[in-house]
């Protein structure tokens, strides 16, 4: 898995909805079909004071513009996620050979003020279960 990053620096992007960065890439080589599950999105090293203004944290696996699955976090408590961590997705079809799958990450809040200024940083789990 390549580290992918999202990084808020300019006031238009800490204002934008669901800011995503640069996704990290999972690179998957399987003989059976396979389930994504997202087990959990954890702080990884945000501040406490940015981490409690974040009302939402979305992860989302993909093939391309295909949502595979997703897994959300609410660490302000201010919202209840949609894809709570845990869900696993549809079986993806045997052979996987050499196949890229995007990971991203987004972070938002509900609030009319700004996200807080700082760094982002979160730890996404991911299982893969042959099937």
């Amino acid at each position: 898995m390549s580290n992918g990053s999202l990084t808020l620096s300019n006031p238009s992007q800490l204002v934008a909805n669901e800011q995503v960065g640069i996704p990290g890439n999972l690179n998957i080589t399987c003989s059976a079909g396979t389930t994504f599950t997202i087990t959990n999105v954890i702080n990884n090293g945000t501040a406490s004071t940015i981490n409690n203004a974040v009302d939402g944290v979305f992860a989302s696996i993909r093939k391309g513009t295909n949502i595979i699955v997703r897994g959300e976090i609410s660490p302000s408590g201010n919202i209840n996620p949609a894809h709570p961590p845990g869900t696993s997705s549809l079986v993806q079809t045997a052979p996987i050979i050499d196949q890229d799958y995007a990971i991203d990450l987004s972070v938002f809040r509900t609030a009319p003020q700004l996200l807080p200024a700082g760094s982002y940083v979160y730890r996404v789990n991911i299982l893969l279960t042959p099937q």
